[in-house]
């Protein structure tokens, strides 16, 4: 038994954007897709509610999410590897060693201030947001986001007149930062990651066939 065509369509349309937060969330790429991989399995077992939903995408994040912290709570794997990610025939060089270098500066923060970053800068989730999940205050959370830019920021040499510092203002970002320097070196990393995932037809064909193995031994249970 096939998987809908719908859901197939669900995964087409949003696998880009989802690889690519995988991939600044993890510290390997193979670590990255086996976390988006699962997260459509989850969804699929749960499509006739998730299709209803208004942001059928958040949730997925979410699941995503979820995996993510189970895995670093059972700490079943740590890799130095790093996935190389198909290039778009578009992308010009000097792009492309660029992101390299802001995903090589991400995968060196520790967990929690990836995690945050991620969440509040590429995923534009609200601070408070981010502190009621993770069960800490949104001081605590912006606290996180200062340490981690300053960390990228020295990492990819970007100077402090470049850098937005205030903290109070920090506080009060709204979801998805603000405008700096360094946010224009991520924001374009991102953008040309997953470019290159909606590219990148190897992976989207496993991304379905694991879905399609999935799908029927579900399938197959339930007979």
């Amino acid at each position: 038994m096939e998987p809908p065509e719908e859901l197939e369509e669900f995964v087409r349309v949003t696998q880009g954007r989802l690889r690519m937060q995988a991939r600044f969330l993890c510290q390997d790429g193979e670590t990255a897709e086996e976390l988006v991989q699962e997260a459509y399995v989850q969804a699929s077992r749960m499509w006739s509610r998730l299709r209803t939903m208004d942001h059928p995408e958040a949730y997925l994040r979410q699941i995503m999410r979820n995996e993510f912290l189970d895995r670093v709570e059972r700490r079943t794997r740590e890799r130095a590897s790093w996935l190389q990610a198909g290039i778009p025939a578009q992308a010009r060089i000097e792009v492309t060693v660029e992101t390299r270098q802001v995903l090589a500066a991400v995968r060196e923060l520790p967990e929690r201030q990836r995690e945050v970053l991620v969440r509040f800068c590429l995923q534009a989730e609200p601070q408070r947001a981010i502190a009621e999940d993770l069960k800490i205050s949104a001081t605590t959370v912006a606290v996180h986001v200062k340490q981690a830019r300053n960390n990228l920021a020295k990492r990819l040499g970007i100077t402090s007149q470049e850098l937005w510092s205030d903290f109070d203002s920090l506080v009060d970002a709204p979801a998805g930062g603000l405008q700096d320097q360094l946010m224009v070196e991520l924001l374009d990393a991102a953008l040309w990651l997953e470019d290159a995932f909606e590219h990148d037809q190897l992976g989207l064909d496993l991304l379905l066939e694991r879905l399609a193995e999935a799908w029927a031994q579900d399938a197959g249970r339930r007979g």
